[in-house]
């Protein structure tokens, strides 16, 4: 493969390696959301709650915002469970991570779409690859109970029609959550636009 640019460079593939794909969170875009609330919902040892949602776009899925919050003091911490999800109910664990009473802030939090608030959960160690289409949940189990529990919340109304509030019981689809999810795509190290960089080398005649 030759260019001239006042001389000339051979661009020599020198090995077929795996693609050196690397996710950044400051390409981090946001995928999937519902914003509306009028209802908290309690999480605790005996009550577990998720959201299930469709995926918008192929990359890494790097974070979950959810409106979460301590109710009393401090409280064992909450476990954020990621699934994929099909057939009304969930699949294989895809990862998860969790999250402490100090994580959050003191109020309830009201989740904007062009603001990030002190409820985004990373997920970018879990490595968790999803594509456009494909339908997952997030899950959220603690050991905590009353009074030092979790408050989440969402709404009483369908108004996002990808996905639907998840109880112990199954799937809720008169109930949302209030969420956003975050979906990163894929760059290079280098800047390329396509794979095999670490297999390039630039020599000159």
């Amino acid at each position: 493969m030759k260019s001239t640019v006042s001389s000339i460079l051979v661009v020599v593939l020198v090995g077929c390696l795996a693609p050196a794909t690397a996710f950044a969170q400051t390409n981090a875009g946001l995928d999937q959301y519902q914003l509306l609330s009028d209802i908290g919902w309690a999480i605790h040892s005996n009550s577990s709650i998720g959201q299930w949602f469709t995926v918008g776009g192929d990359g890494l899925l790097s974070g979950v915002e959810f409106g979460l919050y301590p109710v009393g003091g401090e409280a064992e911490d909450l476990v954020v469970e990621v699934y994929d999800f099909s057939g009304g109910t969930l699949g294989a664990l895809r990862g998860f991570t969790s999250i402490s009473v100090s994580d959050l802030g003191s109020l309830e939090t009201v989740l904007d779409v062009n603001a990030i608030t002190t409820t985004l959960i990373s997920l970018e160690h879990l490595d968790i690859v999803v594509s456009s289409g494909e339908t997952m949940a997030i899950w959220f189990t603690t050991t905590a109970t009353s009074p030092n529990i979790y408050g989440i919340r969402g709404l009483t109304t369908d108004n996002y029609p990808n996905g639907e509030r998840l109880t112990v019981s199954g799937g809720d689809p008169d109930n949302e959550l209030m969420f956003k999810t975050f979906v990163a795509q894929p760059v290079f190290a280098d800047d390329f636009e396509s794979g095999y960089t670490s297999a390039w080398s630039v020599t000159a005649p």
